[in-house]
């Protein structure tokens, strides 16, 4: 989910500020992260969602690593499509 929502805040305002930690306290300086930050942290967490996956499931419509590998697919073409612009 991490990575729909990294991809979505990268396409509508660029980069912004980037952390994967919880934030305990304000800081008082914040700096601006570059969508290069953003696209690898979008791939990193992709890759790691598909190493926990199931090879093969009896459960109807439950993602899987054949299909999720199909998808990877696509979106990492996707992204190389974006970065061009």
């Amino acid at each position: 989910m991490r990575a729909l929502y990294l991809w979505h805040i990268v396409e509508n305002m660029g980069g912004v500020y980037l952390t994967t930690e919880e934030c305990t306290e304000p800081s008082g300086y914040v700096y601006r992260s570059s969508e290069e930050d953003f696209y690898t942290q979008i791939i990193a967490d992709l890759k790691e969602a598909v190493a926990k996956l199931p090879v093969s499931t009896s459960d109807y419509g439950r993602a899987t690593k054949v299909r999720q590998k199909r998808f990877w697919h696509a979106f990492i073409c996707i992204i190389k499509i974006m970065r061009k612009r």
